[in-house]
């Protein structure tokens, strides 16, 4: 399912959605991980399953710093565009009043 969501998105939500679908990806990598190593019995399993969990995690932390650059770029990028709508809405009225003006 993830990668048919994927499919059937274009252009800059691509992105968005493909960092969001890691980020659920990695979490439940890393709960699995984390599951298993409760139920290992040897150390060295114990050991490797702890380094992987914090290789996930670390590529966790990464696609949520990622997101949240998104999130900021995307909002940013709304506000000037609303800055620009107000300003040509602005200069519309300006024009329309003086038009009517005899």
């Amino acid at each position: 399912s993830q990668i048919d969501l994927l499919r059937r998105t274009y252009g800059r939500a691509l992105d968005r959605v493909f960092v969001r679908e890691q980020i659920a990806s990695d979490q439940l990598m890393a709960d699995y991980i984390g599951e298993l190593a409760v139920v290992a019995e040897r150390p060295e399993i114990q050991g490797l399953l702890s380094s992987a969990k914090g290789r996930v995690n670390a590529e966790l932390n990464h696609a949520r710093a990622l997101q949240t650059r998104l999130a900021v770029a995307d909002s940013t990028a709304a506000a000037d565009s609303a800055a620009k709508l107000a300003r040509l809405a602005a200069k519309a009225a300006r024009l329309q009043r003086r038009s009517t003006v005899p």
